[in-house]
């Protein structure tokens, strides 16, 4: 069942799985990269695929539409398998993943960020002065908005800190409004705030929602950042998970 939520930042959308936290290795679901900024949270105990739309006035009707068929089926796939790889999605020509791009590159431009190219299929993006924080890159599903966070690297042995951390990284994905915190190293479970926009939606991705992309990255990544950063201490980590009860202690 679909359940809208209207916050101050927009729309969330959640679909529940049925499925139970202890029932699922989270850290394997938790490295899926599901389309636009759609993301795993936990909702009552229970795993649910969410998701954020902007502000889109007349567009919200037919974007809510796709991305609630979008979520239902990632819900589906999450409660049938859990693990192993989300049900493909319709691949775009390397000619869309281009103009994906330079979409964003032209958006970007406009909403005062500094660009740099990456090759052909993508751009370093910096703001207010500072090094090129977020990397969009085109791929064959869309264009992935990344910021790689930093110094949260883990000893393998560490249980209790890999448990606090994506315990942390479940718990956020349920307060960001238009970006995910993915894992993308598993031996060292390095972490990315991200949004993917994907190649196939209907009707396409609108300016607006591309700048709120970069801009939901952009916060979501300081925001990550600030709230993890304690948990770069084992000994901080170790407390946090006996609090949560995620250890004996």
């Amino acid at each position: 069942m679909i359940d809208l939520e209207r916050r101050t930042q927009g729309l969330f959308v959640h679909v529940g799985t049925g499925r139970r936290a202890s029932e699922l290795a989270i850290e394997r679901v938790l490295r899926h990269r599901l389309p636009y900024n759609s993301r795993v949270t936990l909702r009552a105990g229970e795993l649910a695929v969410s998701a954020a739309l902007p502000p889109l006035g007349a567009d919200e009707e037919a974007r809510l539409a796709w991305l609630s068929g979008t979520l239902e089926r990632s819900a589906r796939w999450l409660a049938e398998h859990g693990e192993g790889e989300p049900i493909a999605t319709k691949q775009p020509s390397e000619e869309d993943a281009r103009q994906g791009i330079e979409a964003l590159h032209w958006t970007a431009q406009a909403g005062g960020w500094s660009v740099r190219r990456e090759g052909p299929l993508g751009i370093a993006l910096a703001r207010d002065g500072e090094r090129a924080s977020l990397l969009a890159r085109a791929d064959a599903k869309g264009v992935l908005v990344g910021a790689p966070l930093a110094g949260l690297e883990t000893e393998h042995g560490e249980d209790a800190v890999r448990g606090a951390l994506v315990h942390a990284a479940l718990a956020l994905n349920a307060r960001l409004a238009f970006a995910r915190l993915r894992i993308v190293e598993p031996e060292a479970l390095g972490l990315q705030v991200e949004c993917h926009l994907p190649g196939d939606a209907e009707p396409p991705l609108c300016e607006d929602e591309l700048g709120f992309a970069l801009e939901g990255v952009w916060h979501a990544a300081r925001e990550a950042e600030r709230t993890l950063a304690c948990l770069r201490s084992p000994a901080v980590a170790r407390e946090y998970a006996t609090a949560q009860g995620l250890t004996r202690g």
